[in-house]
């Protein structure tokens, strides 16, 4: 379990630094890893949010990619 929270621990600082970056899909792989932590944690609600957060960022990635990303 402690190894979860660390996840969680490191994955939000990525996520601070890739927002300071502005890296778009740095940001979605970040709310992925954490949105995973919570999910191996058994916080569910948390997960959804974090995972639900990071899908809409992928789905932007894919809409606004050059060629065809399915």
């Amino acid at each position: 379990m402690e190894q979860y929270q660390k996840q969680i621990d490191y994955c939000r600082q990525a996520l601070s630094i890739s927002q300071e970056l502005e890296d778009q899909s740095l940001i979605a792989q970040c709310l992925d890893c954490i949105g995973y932590g919570y999910s191996s944690l058994g916080s569910y609600d948390k997960a959804i949010n974090y995972l639900e957060r990071s899908i809409t960022y992928m789905e932007e990635l894919r809409q606004t990619a050059p060629g065809d990303i399915k």
